[in-house]
């Protein structure tokens, strides 16, 4: 008898984990674009709840504060390129080329470009007291730049000196071009955002750093 009840009982389990679960991704990916637009100041939990269709009681049984969504934002949105980067340190860069980072990581920002407008806006709205939690990503994001370049051969030609602004300089090339997309589109000629504009770009990438990397080793 129990197990006929409990057995009766699954689907409606299973149901009640798929709504959540849709109703989690949903204010995700509703949260991403409002703390891109707003920043974490300017967005509220009820906003993201209004904004993608969830009654507030619910949003709140997922994240009891704003700055538990803010954190799963980020995570998501920035995990797999960390991941990625600590990958390559463990595998050693027989795993990878300079080409296949480049285009893992316009990938994983072309997947989600608002993550992009969100690092930014907060940096640039933050100044000092710029969130915990991004610079957090930020320095992390930025230490494992560091880690990839100094694991190559003769450091391609550049000083220790240098090598935290080469990061810091295609960080901003790699994060900037999905930033910046809504107001280039006209100098493109296309949207920035389609998948042509994007392979096009990584392709960019992928010739600039080669020109970079070997014009340093010809000094």
């Amino acid at each position: 008898m129990g197990i006929g009840t409990e057995n009766e009982k699954a689907p409606e389990v299973r149901q009640r984990t798929a709504r959540g679960v849709e109703t989690v991704e949903r204010a995700l990916d509703v949260a991403e674009r409002l703390f891109a637009e707003r920043g974490f100041r300017g967005t509220s939990l009820r906003d993201v709840a209004d904004a993608a269709g969830i009654r507030a009681p619910s949003l709140y049984n997922h994240f009891p504060a704003k700055e538990a969504l803010y954190e799963a934002v980020l995570e998501r949105a920035l995990r797999p390129m960390l991941e990625m980067l600590e990958d390559f340190l463990e595998r050693g860069e027989s795993a990878y080329s300079d080409e296949q980072l480049i285009e893992a990581t316009m990938a994983a920002l072309a997947q989600r470009p608002d993550a992009a407008r969100l690092l930014h806006y907060e940096i640039l709205a933050g100044g000092e007291r710029m969130n915990e939690l991004v610079r957090g990503w930020v320095e992390s994001m930025f230490g494992k730049g560091m880690e990839v370049l100094e694991k190559t051969p003769g450091g391609g030609g550049w000083s220790p000196e240098e090598l935290p602004r080469l990061v810091f300089a295609f960080a901003m090339l790699f994060t900037g071009y999905f930033s910046m997309a809504p107001a280039f589109g006209g100098v493109l000629g296309e949207d920035p955002l389609t998948e042509r504009s994007v392979a096009r770009q990584t392709d960019f990438m992928r010739r600039l750093w080669s020109k970079i990397w070997s014009d340093s080793n010809h000094d």
